[in-house]
């Protein structure tokens, strides 16, 4: 008897069978694009160790990243689709979304190194904790002993906070996981920006909320905020992050609709294509079976048709010879059609790609550039994009890293937002130069003598000079009657303290040779110099104010029980008059030990200011004479290019360029398209300059005049410059890319 078959396990048979995952598929897809571009990346790490940890393409990085991206793949679709609910054919929402996230970008932590936005979560945190009234409860949390230079705050004046509790809270805020533990050894290593504040690999990987003493210290400051004004934070920062993600989508379809047509043209060609090929081939055909004869005809053998053909079929061979010719040309106007169609398509693959780097700049890029670069339609896209509150945003960003939420891990809308945030704070735009000057230079031009309160009065004749209202004219009526009726006249001073207890400073005109330098951001007028020049005042004032140490309070020394016997013998008077002079000997010491560290910092200024001067003059003189070399030897044309920058570049510093011929510019300026390139019919700027890190001059379309001028501002504020060796806009461009990369590895 046969044995009988044992039936199978259904549930095993469905357990074994293969299903089809989607979201493991999506994450799949993401995870092509994002592997593809570590690759590229890595291949620059040994040349450029900088680029490749400014960009967050190590394993853990990428790991979250791709993460972060498929899982919200799904959320952003549906507002994708409420943005725009007709889609061109052809274009693919997933494809272009993961592209656009895994497209290297300037890492957060890289930004930070240049433009300190914990600064702004740290103002943030301070002013809502102040409103609150728990600033004292926080300061007794702040470390007591900070080192300025390795906090590395830049140089600010808050009229509402303390030096001493800026350092503080910023210095918690960066060492926030400085105590924690358990990270391989491996990520402690990993990338080139010299701190990791904000992806720092125990955020990364969620390790980062442990209880070790710096988490305790941030975690105790952080429960002093209310949640309602962490949530309005938050909140504020993702209807700003999904403002920028729609205005992208919107631009975004405009390029959909060119791919589109350019896919028409493409499907055309490929159509006219199979159709000459058929012809051709019926044609070719046609001559062998008249010719009697194996291989193909071509054209030029009809010259050589033998004799002995019958006129008819002489007739029909040259006619289809003919047809032949036709097709050839065809196929070669086709060629043409297929190069112009492939050069559109690359076209709008760069401008896709310049559009994800360069629309992080458009909150302060002119609108007239907008639209030379991407057309009116974009130009009206992004028309209004603003930063309200850029303190608020600096903190819900923090948070939302320190919370482990998705959204900062999507680098488009996340570096774009944050990028937008950086340059709206007052001192991302440029670096403070110390005091203005002609504003608080107490010394007359002409002579050594001191002069209280002397300021530089002679202005240049287009600027005028605003009346400023007299803030002690009695001009202002109170509208409260006393039990007699009288009523009584007040100033604005008067008005001014009763509200505030602050007196207005007594020099309102102490800015005034500020004029010109306000009259090049275009800030003329009643309406918008009276508000910025009684700011100004206020605000200089307070920074500057004179200060002198204050008397301590004299605590007696232990002495031994002897000396405390003859002690008890003196007279409470003239214990007294000892404390009283040792008071005052104590506070004449003092005074003249801050004197004299006040001169000595002066001096140490002085010096650094005058190193750096005769650094900056033999760096010049150094590439004069390199410039001088190549245009003797003319050696330059010949040199390789260095096939390790990628272009377009993206430079680290701010860089402003004069000089170079028309056709020069045109050639460079796609490759550098974050450098300011000066028309030779602009005159220099000197708040342009003096906003750059660096000046660059092509000297072979430069006039003299033009040149001197533009070495007096550099010189004036200490921005060094260097010269193009070349002629070529390509060796110019790795010229200017290769020293960019060394100052920022530096």
């Amino acid at each position: 008897m046969a044995k009988k078959k044992k039936k199978q396990n259904s549930a095993k048979q469905i357990k074994n069978k293969t299903v089809p995952n989607p979201l493991r598929q999506q994450e799949e897809a993401v995870r092509r694009v994002y592997h593809s571009y570590m690759k590229d990346v890595g291949k620059r790490r040994a040349e450029n160790q900088r680029f490749y940890g400014g960009v967050d393409y190590d394993s853990i990085r990428v790991k979250r990243r791709i993460s972060a991206t498929a899982a919200t793949m799904e959320e952003f679709k549906s507002k994708f689709r409420a943005v725009c609910p007709s889609v061109p054919e052809g274009f693919d929402f997933e494809t272009d979304w993961i592209e656009a996230n895994a497209t290297p970008r300037l890492a957060y932590d890289m930004e930070e190194e240049f433009k300190a936005g914990l600064l702004g979560a740290t103002i943030w945190m301070l002013d809502v904790i102040r409103d609150h009234g728990s600033i004292q409860e926080i300061a007794e949390l702040l470390p007591d002993q900070i080192d300025p230079v390795e906090v590395g705050m830049p140089n600010v004046w808050d009229p509402c906070h303390s030096e001493e509790m800026l350092l503080g809270m910023l210095s918690v805020l960066q060492n926030r996981n400085t105590d924690c533990v358990g990270i391989r050894s491996a990520e402690k290593k990993t990338g080139s920006p010299k701190n990791r504040y904000y992806l720092d690999g125990y955020t990364v990987e969620n390790l980062h909320r442990q209880d070790v003493p710096s988490r305790s210290t941030f975690e105790k400051i952080l429960s002093f905020i209310p949640q309602a004004d962490i949530d309005r934070a938050v909140r504020a920062y993702m209807d700003k992050y999904w403002d920028i993600t729609q205005r992208y989508y919107k631009s975004r379809m405009i390029y959909a609709r060119e791919e589109t047509k350019i896919h028409a043209g493409i499907e055309r060609y490929n159509s006219d294509v199979d159709r000459a090929a058929q012809s051709l081939t019926q044609t070719s055909d046609s001559i062998r079976s008249l010719l009697q004869v194996e291989k193909p005809v071509i054209p030029s053998m009809m010259n050589g048709l033998p004799p002995m053909l019958p006129q008819g079929q002489m007739n029909a061979a040259v006619t289809t010879a003919s047809r032949y010719q036709d097709l050839i040309h065809t196929a070669r106007r086709l060629q043409e059609e297929k190069e112009e169609l492939d050069e559109q398509w690359d076209e709008i693959g760069d401008k896709i790609s310049e559009l994800w780097c360069d629309s992080s700049s458009f909150l302060f890029k002119p609108r007239e550039w907008i639209t030379e670069q991407y057309g009116e339609a974009i130009a009206d896209i992004w028309e209004g994009i603003e930063i309200e509150d850029p303190y608020a945003m600096c903190f819900a960003f923090l948070y939302l890293i320190d919370r482990g939420f998705d959204y900062p891990y999507l680098y488009y809308p996340g570096v774009t937002l944050f990028s937008m945030t950086m340059d709206t704070l007052p001192w991302c735009r440029t670096s403070y130069h110390g005091e203005a000057e002609g504003v608080w230079d107490h010394f007359a031009p002409d002579i050594n003598d001191f002069v209280p309160g002397a300021v530089q009065t002679e202005l240049p004749k287009r600027i005028k000079v605003p009346e400023l209202e007299s803030w002690n004219r009695m001009q202002y009526l109170d509208q409260y009657e006393d039990e007699l009726g009288y009523q009584e006249k007040v100033s604005l001073a008067q008005v001014m303290y009763e509200m505030t207890g602050c007196i207005m400073p007594r020099n309102l005109k102490r800015y005034y040779p500020a004029l010109p330098d306000l009259d090049t951001y275009g800030i003329t007028g009643k309406k918008a110099l009276h508000p910025l020049i009684y700011c100004m005042n206020l605000l200089g004032e307070g920074k500057y104010r004179s200060r002198k140490l204050p008397s301590m309070e004299w605590e007696p020394e232990e002495q031994p029980e002897e000396e405390q016997n003859d002690v008890q013998t003196e007279s409470l008077e003239d214990l007294k008059a000892r404390i009283a002079l040792l008071q005052s000997e104590n506070s004449r010491l003092k005074q003249t030990v801050y004197e004299a560290d006040r001169e000595l910092r002066e001096v140490k200024k002085n010096h650094a200011a005058q190193e750096q001067k005769e650094a900056l003059d033999r760096q010049e003189l150094a590439d004069l004479r390199e410039l001088v070399f190549h245009l003797q030897e003319d050696v330059y044309e010949g040199e390789s290019s260095a096939d390790s920058i990628l272009f377009p570049y993206h430079n680290f510093q701010r860089i402003v360029v004069f000089g170079g011929h028309d056709s020069w510019a045109r050639e460079i300026k796609p490759r550098l398209p974050d450098v300011r390139f000066i028309d030779k019919s602009m005159v220099p700027n000197a708040e342009l300059i003096r906003r750059a890190d660096i000046v660059w001059i092509q000297s072979n379309a430069i006039s003299h005049a033009y040149y001197y001028k533009i070495l007096d501002e550099t010189r004036k504020y200490s921005i060094p410059v260097r010269y193009f060796s070349y002629a070529s806009a390509l060796k110019c461009a790795e010229q200017l890319a290769q020293q960019d990369m060394q100052e920022a590895q530096k």
